[in-house]
């Protein structure tokens, strides 16, 4: 090229390009002005220029993480499992603090009978997001059901020490597995503050527990015993929610029930306790005595129907069969859903103990039923009825069904027992069919 068409070039360069940003120049990472980019006209693509003007780039803007500190409630693995957890910290977080630790902490106040709300999306994001914005969580990863055969891991996560130390008190301790492979099967979120006063709501499709305020334990107890009872199934663990006198389990039921509630769990491998403690009437929790973590199979279990009908008779003592026919008809568990895998089990159950049924709803004194319940143990009937059932003479007064009252609830029994089961030897136990 010519002296004269290089000037010229050279002169057009610096007519077309914008003055380039150098080291130290306010014009971040290295580009040309905004300003000027808009008022240069564009290049022709086909044109290409050299120049001498060199290029700064930046580096890219870097965060400084704070230092991982576990002792100081900093974790980055606790972090990512709360995260999965649906709660993503802001401050500091704790994990299966000893019981002293989180006592000496405080929180604790007065205990409340919680309001029962329905559960919906506000009531979700109002707790997740208040745990969430809280300067320090507590967390403990705990297990219904002290056999690691027998159990299902529950979580808890809350601001208050005082309901952290609570929940590890009642609960069993978790198999130790790596922070990044637990999951848990029921997650209960108690926010120590809200709006709504002490409540308690759940997500049952997701097995989520939302409390507020400071609540009694037994409210949370059977939350978690409905919550719970499928998760258990699906790991082929019968669920025994109740409570045991002279080696007898008997099954929550509508009305009174006998002794301190609490729970246990079969499986062909073991029968545990589910629970630490055991939660009394007035909400609070009473520690167990120490005992093996797999205990001997109970003599008995007494299950309970609710027919106000009294086409069930008040007391009987069930076939194996039989246990599984009415335990997922007349007896169902409220949450239950899994019905095959319960009546399976609950017949395996009932050829290594006696298995008694109650029908709270035949007796004519709900005062009755407890010392009923009580006394039929050890007993067995001999003439069978119209449901096939052999009823236990009772000391006390009893309903009188009509035979279209028993031919209705024989035909609902049947009906329910095809729609949630096809096993064949279940099905048989039912009533007879006219």
């Amino acid at each position: 090229m010519s002296g004269l068409l290089r000037s010229a070039a050279q002169r057009t360069v610096r007519k077309v390009l914008p003055s380039v940003s150098r080291l130290g120049s306010s014009v971040g990472y290295g580009s040309t002005s905004v300003v000027a980019r808009s008022m240069s006209p564009a290049l022709p693509s086909t044109c290409r220029f050299a120049t001498t003007s060199s290029f700064y780039i930046e580096p890219p803007e870097e965060y400084l993480f704070p230092n991982e500190d576990i002792e100081k409630g900093v974790c980055y693995a606790l972090n990512w499992s709360l995260n999965a957890s649906s709660i993503t910290p802001s401050g500091k977080s704790f994990r299966n603090l000893k019981l002293n630790e989180l006592e000496a902490k405080g929180g604790m106040s007065k205990l409340y009978d919680p309001a029962v709300l329905p559960f919906t999306k506000q009531i979700d994001t109002d707790v997740t997001t208040y745990l969430e914005k809280a300067g320090v969580l507590y967390v403990q990863d705990c297990a219904l059901g002290a056999l690691s055969t027998n159990e299902i891991p529950v979580r808890i996560i809350s601001d208050n020490p005082a309901a952290a130390a609570m929940f590890a008190k009642l609960c069993c301790p978790t198999r130790k597995v790596p922070l990044n492979m637990y999951q848990e099967d029921v997650t209960v979120y108690l926010a120590a503050e809200t709006n709504l006063g002490p409540f308690i709501s759940v997500d049952k499709p997701n097995r989520r527990i939302m409390m507020g305020g400071t609540i009694k334990a037994n409210e949370l107890v059977k939350k978690m015993a409905r919550s719970s009872v499928n998760a258990f199934l699906a790991r082929n663990i019968l669920p025994l929610w109740g409570s045991m006198e002279n080696n007898t389990i008997y099954l929550a039921h509508p009305g009174p029930h006998v002794g301190g509630f609490s729970g246990f769990s079969y499986t062909p491998s073991g029968f545990c306790r589910l629970l630490n403690a055991e939660v009394q009437a007035d909400g609070s929790v009473v520690p167990l005595p120490k005992l093996p973590n797999g205990l001997p199979l109970p003599k008995s279990i007494v299950m309970f129907a609710h027919d106000d009908t009294g086409a069930i008779p008040a007391a009987t003592k069930l076939t194996p069969d039989q246990a599984g026919f009415y335990y997922i008809t007349a007896c169902a568990p409220r949450s239950l859903s899994k019905y095959a895998e319960a009546a399976s089990l609950m017949m395996q159950f009932a050829k290594v103990c006696d298995v008694y049924m109650v029908n709270s709803g035949a007796f004519a004194n709900e005062d009755d039923i407890e010392p009923t319940a009580r006394a039929i143990v050890g007993q067995s009937g001999s003439t069978a009825d119209a449901l096939g059932l052999k009823p236990i003479a009772v000391s006390c007064k009893t309903k009188s069904p009509s035979s279209e009252q028993v031919d209705t609830v024989s035909i609902a029994l049947n009906h329910m027992a095809g729609e949630r089961t096809k096993a064949e030897e279940i099905l048989k136990a039912g009533p007879p069919k006219k």
